[in-house]
């Protein structure tokens, strides 16, 4: 696994530096947040390639919510196949935040 120094952009992503501290994922800035997660523009490291970095609630919210809801749509994500939905590459957890990877939509 390669291991990347934190860029100072990370400082002011400190949740999403969890999940880039595997040195699997590089955040590059926030596209936007919602109810749920905060969406990252991240670069997969080991494939070379921009994705959207989903991160979900915070463990402490998470753990008063729960976190089936963003699991349910992690899962249902996973197995949707259409032009208008953007393709799931992965997911799992990175310091008690669930994270789901996707393909970006850059442009408009």
């Amino acid at each position: 696994m390669v291991v990347l120094p934190s860029p100072p952009s990370y400082a002011t992503l400190p949740s999403a530096s969890c999940a880039a501290s595997s040195g699997r994922y590089r955040i590059e800035r926030e596209l936007g947040e919602g109810g749920m997660a905060t969406v990252y523009l991240a670069e997969d490291v080991k494939h070379e390639r921009k994705v959207a970095l989903n991160e979900g609630l915070e463990p402490e919210l998470a753990a008063v919510l729960g976190a089936e809801r963003f699991l349910a749509e992690i899962k249902t994500t996973a197995n949707l196949t259409h032009p208008n939905i953007l393709p799931l590459h992965d997911s799992g957890e990175s310091d008690g935040f669930l994270i789901a990877i996707a393909r970006p939509r850059l442009g408009r």
